[in-house]
């Protein structure tokens, strides 16, 4: 067998299904630590913690069987944000918001309990029966001080921070928020900002040299070939350029994105949300009314 697996299995008494994550013996210390770290937070937007057996015999054919580590953890019925971003297209903007808020909660409650998440990312974020974001992989997290840096590089590359391109000692805190933005960006446009946050990426660069409006309106540009009518309102385009700020001093902490204008916006509720999948969910990549 691989490394390690993950699999959905059914408890034959209650019905209840779950997710496994399965490993061999040989990594069950990379499990071991994921497990710690997950069964230590509780939080509506994070996928719930079940069990963690360190060894289980398994049967793998009927003349031998083998020993793996096995956590398990609450199914999300819904599957990947990026399965419903890549089937939707753009979400709507009070859509957007509503679960960029879930992830940004997310974070502040990590965050103020000193762990950082690593890598966050649509494949990472999944959806309940409710369609409401449960933050899900803690493989990469790891605790950290207050004002400890990282040197580890971990995660997906195309959601790093340019620090972390850079190999230079970051902020993890700050690299999942840089991160956040990301997600935010394709909930809004359908696709993401750029390869890579470094100065080797055009897209990005235009972020690096400040020339924010041929960003914007490169983007404008593309997706009102579907919606001639769209407009990103100035207060999402501010949100976003001060979360990708360059300079990681100068850039937007966990406190200044919870009180922007943007941030504070509407947001909808489940059943809206429920509604809104039930409806798309067989319809145009860019239809977005709601």
């Amino acid at each position: 067998m691989p490394l390690s697996r993950v699999l959905i299995a059914q408890d034959l008494e209650s019905k209840e299904k779950s997710v496994l994550k399965v490993s061999k013996l040989s990594i069950s210390g990379v499990l071991k630590r994921e497990a710690a770290i997950h069964k230590s937070v509780v939080h509506e937007n994070i996928i719930s913690f079940k069990e963690f057996h360190e060894s289980v015999e398994v049967d793998v054919s009927t003349k031998k069987s083998i020993k793996v580590a096995v956590l398990v953890t609450q199914l999300a019925e819904n599957g990947e944000l990026l399965g419903a971003i890549q089937r939707n297209g753009r979400l709507p903007e009070k859509i957007a918001r509503t679960y960029f808020k879930q992830i940004i909660d997310t974070l502040a409650y990590l965050h103020k309990n000193n762990i950082a998440h690593r890598d966050i990312k649509p494949d990472n974020l999944l959806l309940d029966e409710n369609y409401s974001i449960k933050v899900a992989d803690f493989g990469f997290a790891e605790k950290f001080l207050s004002d400890q840096k990282s040197v580890k590089l971990v995660g997906t590359p195309s959601y790093f921070s340019p620090e972390m391109h850079e190999k230079v000692p970051h902020c993890p805190q700050s690299a999942d928020l840089f991160a956040a933005g990301i997600i935010l960006f394709a909930m809004v446009t359908g696709v993401d900002p750029f390869q890579t946050a470094e100065q080797k990426d055009p897209l990005y660069r235009l972020h690096i040299r400040r020339e924010y409006d041929r960003f914007w309106n490169h983007y404008e540009r593309f997706i009102q070939k579907q919606d001639a009518e769209f407009r990103f309102q100035k207060s999402f385009k501010d949100l976003l350029n001060q979360i990708w700020e360059y300079d990681v001093e100068k850039r937007y902490t966990l406190q200044d994105i919870q009180s922007h204008e943007w941030f504070v916006g509407e947001t909808v509720d489940r059943e809206t949300l429920k509604a809104f999948f039930a409806k798309n969910s067989t319809s145009s990549a860019f239809s977005t009314s709601m």
